[in-house]
């Protein structure tokens, strides 16, 4: 099942009604045209249509801009500014300049008086399907088999829906695209897709692709609080997917807050006030935790507390929400056992846990200024005998809870034997084989993807985020990596450039890799949909592209690229360095969504190839 519904995305941009006549740099002799029109249906005052740095009043009837356009120039007239209780649509207002003046239609009638334009849709097969109508852009997601436009036509007015970019190299064609509003709503547009040239070799599409066998993996549960506001317990192996953006990966970043008294069993490190800690009594709640968990006397009143280093690791400075977890296995279901840290509590209530078992247990309630660390106190009301083992504390990434799901860094014993700040909750292994040779041609890997929901792309997290690799399996280092830095910069690479990792086979007095990176884009917004496409073609030239446009690019011969045929894909990961078989990386999970994922061979037409 393919992700199914209707996206909107940016319209076109407004890149010009031109450059001023009297412009001493605009054109050198360049032939320039107007661009006017016609206004009808228009009953009162107060149109104002707009194309560039052009802001015209008009009224019913004729209407030119005064700034006329250079031939190879292009326009875009929209309204401005409506008239009161009526509503004005624009048609043919958007192109590029040939060698005459441009006509463009606009349409009024009264506000109520407004109609929308769609219709079937076939074929859609993958993502990438864009339709315009009168200069407005609708992504057709893969599955959809109806679409409309949001964007309402006035009575009367012109529509002409075109195919703007297909689908994944797909035929696309429009019947009964254009025509005008006749007091209805249109629903006869037709728009059939057939499968055409691709340089696609193997394509991956949340949740999953006919053909292409995916072994999903969690290392361990993951807590994480929900848009809801309460904290989650998501069992191991059990993925994330979200119905329109795909499958979730990774954590979101965090910052540690430890000292030695705080980790996992060393309750007997903890300062007593009136109580007693067993070390090392009971079995830790996880297999491989052994004899490491303590039995605990707290008397009514006592207390038990440690203090925290402040937060350590990755993250900039900066206040916000903490998250933490403790088990404990009390032996009678009552009493209550209060944590507290920097000002905030997080009271267990022992009547809601089960007695001489394990409950896992999460603290909330905490924040920090970024800077300081504290005192983790827990009291007791009542006397409370219980067994308790790893008790923790983790800042969330960027300083505050976006209300999304997201790991605070529990689970996993070894953190404290790891200088990360990251950790592989996810990766999802496409265990089909590449099908095709790329070793003539080159390969590019191609990603649909998308940070957690207020979580910038250039976030500062400690290490690089990965959005997809490619594994040849057994003790060869050749590996692939298409990836996002962190702050912990290698080469001169700097915080949140995109990059496309090739490494291949060293030869005498060369590198054996080849790496392009270019920087984020500015208008990136956090938790926005992108496409990030990596090429290495035949020449070893590495080349990275942000939505189609390249932002960076490495020749560095004499490297052997790899061919990718008989290896296989990872999503949301990639391989640990120098692990002799396929390990993922602990310190390199993507942070985010990812809906598709794409190998093709390389061509000459890479900007607009492997979508």
């Amino acid at each position: 099942m393919g992700l199914v519904g209707l996206a909107m995305v940016g319209s076109l941009a407004l890149v010009g009604c031109g450059t001023d006549k009297d412009d001493p740099g605009g054109g050198g002799g360049t032939s320039k045209h107007k661009v006017g029109g016609t206004v009808s249906g228009l009953v009162g005052t107060g149109l104002v249509l707009h194309c560039n740095h052009d802001d015209l009043p008009v009224a019913a009837g004729p209407f030119t801009f005064p700034t006329e356009v250079e031939e190879g120039a292009t326009y875009a007239v929209t309204v401005g500014t409506q008239p009161p209780g009526e509503f004005c649509s624009v048609a043919r207002g958007s192109g590029t300049m040939g060698d005459a003046d441009v006509t463009v239609a606009v349409t009024c009638s009264s506000s109520s008086n407004t109609f929308t334009v769609g219709g079937t849709v076939s074929g859609v097969t993958t993502r990438g399907l864009v339709l315009q109508n009168n200069g407005a852009d609708l992504a057709v997601a893969s599955g959809a088999t109806s679409f409309t436009f949001p964007d309402r036509v006035a009575d009367g007015g012109e529509y002409s829906v075109t195919v703007r970019t297909p689908a994944g190299g797909a035929n696309c064609q429009v019947t009964n695209g254009s025509g005008t509003i006749q007091s209805a709503n249109v629903t006869s547009v037709v728009v059939t897709c057939t499968p055409g040239p691709t340089s696609v070799i193997q394509r991956w599409e949340a949740p999953n692709t006919a053909g292409v066998v995916q072994d999903y993996t969690r290392t361990r549960e993951a807590l994480f609080t929900g848009s809801d506001g309460a904290i989650h317990l998501l069992p191991q192996n059990e993925p994330r997917i979200d119905a329109t953006k795909g499958f979730l990966f990774g954590l979101q970043g965090g910052n540690l807050l430890n000292s030695p008294a705080a980790v996992s069993e060393a309750f007997n490190l903890w300062t007593a006030a009136g109580g007693t800690v067993a070390a090392d009594a009971l079995q830790a709640p996880v297999a491989e935790g052994g004899m490491t968990a303590d039995t605990i006397t707290l008397p009514a009143g006592a207390s038990l507390s440690t203090p925290v280093a402040p937060p350590n690791l990755g993250v900039a400075q900066a206040a916000g929400v903490i998250l933490g977890q403790i088990w404990i296995r009390p032996t009678a279901a009552s009493g209550t056992l209060t944590f507290s840290f920097s000002g905030g509590t997080s009271a267990v209530d022992f009547s809601t846990l089960t007695p001489n078992a394990w409950n896992h247990v999460p603290l909330n309630g905490f924040t920090t200024d970024g800077i300081s660390g504290g005192t983790l106190t827990m009291t007791a009301t009542g006397n409370l005998t219980f067994g308790a083992w790893g008790a923790q504390l983790s800042q969330i990434c960027n300083g505050g809870d976006p209300g999304i799901p997201m790991d605070p860094l529990m689970y996993d014993r070894s953190i404290h034997d790891r200088n990360v700040d990251q950790r592989p909750i996810d990766v999802l292994d496409l265990t089909t084989p590449v099908p095709q040779s790329t070793a003539a041609t080159g390969f590019c890997f191609s990603v649909d993807a998308q940070p957690y929901d207020g979580l910038a792309w250039n976030a500062p997290v400690t290490y690089k985020r990965a959005l997809m690799g490619w594994l040849p399996g057994g003790a060869t280092q050749e590996n692939v990596s298409l990836y996002l830095t962190g702050t912990y910069t290698v080469l001169n690479k700097p915080t949140g450039s995109l990059c496309f990792y090739v490494n291949g086979i060293e030869q005498a007095g060369s590198d054996a890799y080849v790496e392009a990176c270019g920087p984020v884009p500015a208008n990136w917004s956090p938790g926005s949909l992108h496409n990030v496409k990596g090429c290495v073609s035949a020449d070893k030239t590495a080349r990275v592209y942000a939505d189609d446009v390249e932002i960076g690019s490495l020749l560095r011969p004499p490297s052997v690229i790899p061919n990718l045929q008989g290896g296989h894909v990872v999503i949301g990961n990639t391989r640990q360095a120098n692990a002799p078989v396929w390990v993922p990386d602990p310190s390199v999970p993507w942070n985010g969504y990812v809906s598709r994922a794409l190998v093709c061979s390389e061509s000459a037409d890479r900007a607009t190839m492997c979508r």
